[in-house]
């Protein structure tokens, strides 16, 4: 039995996907599935980035927390994404200060700063190696989309903070060893890291807090007529508030979040180890890139020398036919000299958006919080929002409240067109970008 065999059959076990990610991770110990009836000041429902942070902070606020998951700690996108930190929200600092104006674009801005900040203090204060290193590079597949990220730019350097290097053509190039892009900006603070590392960290943070962590502890309904208790198959937890962390996995736990994401499966690849003479070909800086494709293409280049890149939607569960062909395209579009790379990793998971592209923050109840939808921006923001969550609870926090007044419109069809919501999103971007590359 080969090696992939084997971490294949690891992965069927312990029911992670076999991803590149988790090949580099040592797995945690099953957590118990609960039973029976417990009681908590909190329980917290989902065990990703935000559930995670949420139930740490609270922990170390000094509240009985309960946590449970209904697969495994991380399973789901919080240990599968790019692994990409950044600042900034889904819609940059140009269109926020349109919709938003100056003082609320600012905002924002300062909270996604705050993201990256926490990831840096978290590593830190609980010792977290999760293969971190600087570096998030933007890059612009056209003239205006590269005016588009040097306004954003200019608009941070306004607020006083010199975050951002920009690049032109010609010196873009020569870190990527692309030749598709038209310029580029980095923060350097930012980077990438390894997201499931990063979620076993998170964990072991909360479980040593004193959170109780129960695995394969499916929630199947919230009851709230008088006493708050969260049911599962095989036990339940009454508490006095509840914290939902769902996400993409909500399913249909509560109708009303549900209405308010678009559910998505985004696919990954990670090829063989490259030689020196290839792996001087790419990102040369040791930074990660995205870029402005409306298919939007994220690579890195990982401790063992392979590259990861990101590439195409779907619909969650329902991957193409040929998934391995598809990825390849867009790896092909990038570095046409890949072309008859091995690629020995292709997973996917399912990401949430919202109609606005901002997190989905706020209370359903005056005990019941919740947060959804980080469109993309999940490694950063997830764990600010637990945290902003749990101040909250505890006493208040401005930030949570400003999130909380964000307006979000349900997804236009409901529940039971988002399958073909989801194919004519992929059908337009891949023409959209198959014109742009012929132009």
């Amino acid at each position: 039995m080969n090696h992939h065999s084997i971490l294949a059959m690891i992965c069927r076990m312990s029911s992670y996907t076999n991803s590149h990610h988790f090949a580099m991770t040592t797995p945690l110990k099953t957590f118990r599935q609960i039973e029976g009836q417990r009681r908590a000041d909190i329980c917290v429902v989902g065990a990703g980035y935000t559930g995670l942070s949420v139930s740490l902070h609270l922990a170390e606020l000094g509240f009985n927390v309960v946590l449970l998951e209904g697969k495994r700690v991380g399973w789901g996108a919080s240990g599968r994404s790019g692994g990409q930190l950044g600042y900034g929200m889904t819609p940059m600092q140009p269109d926020l200060m349109s919709k938003y104006g100056e003082e609320g674009a600012r905002r924002f801005w300062e909270i996604s700063a705050s993201a990256v900040d926490l990831f840096h203090s978290l590593c830190l204060k609980h010792n977290i190696e999760c293969d971190f290193k600087n570096g998030n590079m933007a890059c612009a597949v056209s003239q205006s989309d590269l005016d588009y990220l040097n306004d954003h730019v200019e608009i941070i350097e306004g607020y006083g903070r010199k975050v951002y290097d920009s690049y032109d053509r010609v010196t873009t190039e020569n870190i990527t060893g692309s030749d598709v892009y038209a310029g580029s900006i980095i923060s350097e603070n930012a980077g990438h890291l390894n997201p499931q590392k990063y979620a076993f960290g998170l964990t072991k943070a909360a479980n040593n807090a004193g959170v109780a962590i129960f695995e394969n502890s499916k929630v199947l309904e919230l009851n709230n007529s008088g006493s708050l208790e969260v049911m599962t198959e095989t036990g339940s937890v009454v508490a006095e508030n509840v914290v939902l962390c769902c996400n993409g996995y909500l399913g249909k736990l509560n109708p009303t979040l549900a209405n308010r994401i678009l559910p998505v499966d985004n696919y990954q690849i990670a090829t063989e180890p490259l030689d020196d003479q290839t792996l001087g070909k790419l990102v040369n800086n040791g930074a990660c890139v995205w870029d402005t494709h409306r298919s939007v293409h994220y690579f890195r280049v990982t401790p063992d020398h392979r590259l990861v890149m990101g590439c195409g939607i779907g619909i969650p569960n329902y991957p193409p036919k040929n998934l391995e062909k598809d990825c390849r395209k867009h790896l092909q579009r990038i570095y046409p000299f890949l072309k008859n790379v091995k690629i020995d990793y292709i997973w996917g998971g399912i990401l949430a958006g919202t109609v606005n592209q901002l997190p989905d923050v706020g209370r359903l109840a005056e005990n019941i919080f919740y947060a959804q939808g980080y469109s993309g921006h999940g490694v950063g923001l997830a764990p600010l929002v637990g945290k902003l969550m749990a101040l909250a609870i505890h006493e208040g926090c401005d930030d949570f409240d400003f999130l909380a007044k964000i307006k979000h419109k349900n997804v236009p069809g409901g529940r039971f067109l988002r399958f073909p919501a989801v194919l004519s999103y992929r059908l337009m971007t891949n023409t959209l970008d198959k014109l742009a590359w012929r132009r």
